[in-house]
């Protein structure tokens, strides 16, 4: 049950909240996020 709802709440497919997830070290998807964070802290804006 906890796993379920662990998917519900806090990975969400459309916008994972990552930085909350208690699961970050052993999740590959956030590293991922944490690239994407990172690519984009680095672009100036437009």
């Amino acid at each position: 049950h906890l796993l379920i709802w662990h998917g519900r709440r806090v990975c969400i497919a459309r916008s994972p909240r990552c930085a909350e997830c208690v699961l970050n070290d052993l999740c590959p998807a956030s590293r991922i996020d944490a690239a994407r964070r990172t690519a984009r802290a680095d672009v100036p804006p437009a």
